[in-house]
C-alpha cells in the first residue's frame, strides 16, 4: 500500500517540487531483497515526512546542454490533439492531405518520419512570415467562417469576394517585397548537387549527371527495381563507383525480393553486384 504525496520544498524563497509514493505497509514486498528507490514502473519513492519539517539537504549544480526540441512528424502535426489541431488547421479528413502537399510541392521533406523545411520552404517562410498570409490565424478564421456557411448563418459570396480582395492586397504586397537573395539561389539549386567533377541534377524520373571536365552527360534512374534511390547513393557511385549491399529491390519477372550493390563503369553505365 502506497500513499500518493506531493512534496514542496522552499529552498530560500525558491520552490522545489516533486511527486511520488510514500510506502505505507510493504505486504508481499517485505520479502524480497529489492531496495532501489524507483518502482519498475518508474515511479519515484518519496521518504516519509511531515508538513514544515525542515531537512538538511546539499546543493549542487550540474553543468549540462540543452537539447534541442524534437522535429515534427506526421504525427504531432496532423494527429488528434497535434499542432494543426490545436490551431484549429484544416479538419481531421484534410490536415493529412495537406502535409502530403507540402510534401509534392517540395516545401518539406520526410526523413524516418521527421519534417524538414526545404530551400523553398525556407523561401516561402521568409515571403509569408510578416504576412497575414503567413498567420495560422487566418485559416483557422476561415474554417470558423466556413462553419458558419454550413450552419446557414453565413454567405458564401461574401467568403469569395473576401478572398479575392485579400489575394489582390497580398500579391500587390509582395510586388513590393524584396527577395532574399540567397535563400532564391539556394532553391534555385535545390536539385543540384556538385560532386568533384560531377553537377548532379534531379530532372522528373531521374538524376542527370554531367561530367564538367569532359560535358559528358549521362542519368542515374530514381527507382531501379522498384527501389527509390537517393541523392546520396548517387553521390557515392560518383566517388566510391559501388555502393555497399542495399536492400528493397524487387525483381520485374519473378516479383521477389532481393538485396544487391550497385556499380558505376567506366562508360557510366549502372548495373547491379551481388555477394
Amino acid at each position: 500500500m502506497y500513499e500518493q504525496t506531493n512534496l514542496t520544498l522552499e529552498v530560500n524563497g525558491l520552490s522545489f517540487n516533486a511527486s511520488g509514493n510514500v510506502p505505507m505497509e510493504k505486504g508481499w514486498k517485505a520479502l524480497t531483497s529489492d531496495e532501489s528507490k524507483k518502482e519498475k514502473s518508474g515511479t519515484d519513492l518519496l521518504p516519509s515526512v511531515c508538513e514544515g519539517e525542515t531537512l538538511a539537504i546539499k546543493l549542487s549544480v550540474k553543468d549540462k546542454q540543452t537539447k534541442p526540441p524534437k522535429r515534427l512528424t506526421d504525427g504531432i502535426l496532423v494527429g488528434k490533439g497535434g499542432v494543426m489541431d490545436k490551431l484549429g488547421l484544416g479538419t481531421p479528413a484534410t490536415r493529412s492531405s495537406c502535409v502530403e502537399t507540402l510534401i509534392a510541392r517540395e516545401y518539406i521533406t520526410s526523413e524516418k518520419a521527421e519534417l524538414f523545411p526545404t530551400e523553398k520552404g525556407k523561401l516561402l517562410y521568409e515571403l509569408t512570415k510578416e504576412t497575414l498570409l503567413g498567420k495560422p490565424e487566418l485559416t483557422a478564421n476561415w474554417e470558423k467562417y466556413l462553419h458558419s456557411i454550413s450552419a446557414g448563418k453565413g454567405s458564401r459570396d461574401v467568403f469569395i469576394s473576401n478572398i479575392k480582395t485579400f489575394i489582390s492586397e497580398v500579391i500587390e504586397q509582395q510586388k513590393q517585397t524584396d527577395l532574399p537573395s540567397q535563400l532564391l539561389e539556394e532553391t534555385k539549386n535545390m536539385h543540384k548537387l556538385t560532386v568533384g567533377s560531377y553537377q548532379i541534377e534531379e530532372k522528373g524520373k531521374v538524376f542527370e549527371i554531367t561530367q564538367t571536365d569532359n560535358q559528358t552527360t549521362f542519368v542515374v534512374f530514381k527507382t531501379i527495381a522498384s527501389k527509390k534511390i537517393t541523392l546520396k547513393t548517387v553521390e557515392t557511385l560518383l566517388t566510391k563507383k559501388k555502393t555497399a549491399i542495399m536492400k528493397g529491390f524487387i525483381s520485374a519477372k519473378t516479383k521477389k525480393n532481393f538485396n544487391a550493390g550497385l556499380t558505376l563503369s567506366s562508360d557510366n553505365k549502372v548495373s547491379f553486384y551481388f555477394k
